[in-house]
């Protein structure tokens, strides 16, 4: 809340058109006698009505101080909790989170991942049962002709936002597995230089042109130890496939031995 407390330069932070605000004379009314309202309101009529039951010091300290304190830090949470508590459900372009917690905490306001993506509607949480009481009650005037021309965004567009951040979450988990390194940034080995590394050891096969050191996997292969040592040194591109009658395997594997790759192979007719 410090940033209140502070006098603005109000060439940096923005310009908002409040002229429709400014010809309002509810509004203009209420600004130019906001200390006499807020003081009245706040704190000397509940004082006065806990006073008519003999508790005037009551009302002055809890219906009055400590209610202020409550409405205004709940009303500071907007740009605090509402921007590090939740899920970004619709973009992550900005640092809006949405949360129930923050909602009820806010009367309403914990859909801001919501509000910073869209804006121009009028609602924060935009299924019905969302607690936004604020949406609510504009919904509830609109009934009695007393709100109108309710601006909201299609659903069509509310998800094709949520789809789209879901894949950016599936992007981002995608880029954090271990899926070997790129094809073409790996070395490159001759046929010989391959043979003569299987003969002084190293567990090497050719799949798709590509080698793959796979001494790490000998233990945890599915077929057992010796099925995987048994092609050790050969190019099993085709038994890898499925090809010749051998098992097909899965696109979980491929993962797995994309995460062993070392090198590509300059010569791709080495038979199996």
């Amino acid at each position: 809340m410090g940033w209140m407390l502070q006098k603005q330069n109000v060439h940096k932070i923005g310009f908002a058109d409040i002229s429709d605000l400014n010809r309002d004379p509810m509004i203009a009314w209420q600004h130019k006698y906001y200390p006499f309202v807020s003081i009245g309101v706040g704190l000397v009529l509940p004082t006065v009505l806990s006073a008519l039951w003999g508790d005037a010091w009551g009302g002055y300290i809890y219906a009055g101080l400590w209610k202020m304190i409550g409405v205004h830090h709940a009303t500071f949470f907007v740009n605090s909790l509402a921007h590090t508590l939740g899920d970004k459900t619709f973009s992550d372009h900005h640092t809006a989170y949405d949360s129930v917690l923050t909602a009820l905490m806010t009367f309403g306001e914990g859909y801001h991942n919501y509000h910073h993506e869209f804006p121009q509607d009028y609602r924060n949480g935009i299924k019905f049962w969302h607690y936004d009481p604020t949406k609510w009650l504009i919904k509830g005037l609109n009934y009695f002709g007393h709100t109108y021309d309710l601006k909201f965004i299609e659903e069509h567009e509310v998800n094709k936002a949520k789809v789209q951040m879901n894949q950016r979450r599936l992007d981002n988990d995608m880029a954090v597995l271990n899926h070997g390194q790129h094809h073409n940034i790996l070395d490159e080995l001759t046929l010989d230089e391959f043979n003569i590394r299987v003969n002084h050891g190293e567990h090497l096969i050719i799949i798709d042109g590509i080698v793959h050191d796979v001494k790490a996997f000998v233990h945890e292969h599915p077929g057992g130890r010796q099925t995987l040592l048994n092609f050790v040194g050969t190019d099993s591109s085709r038994l890898f496939a499925g090809e010749e009658g051998a098992h097909t395997h899965s696109k979980e594997a491929r993962k797995f031995l994309n995460a062993m790759r070392i090198a590509t192979i300059k010569q791709t007719n080495f038979g199996a």
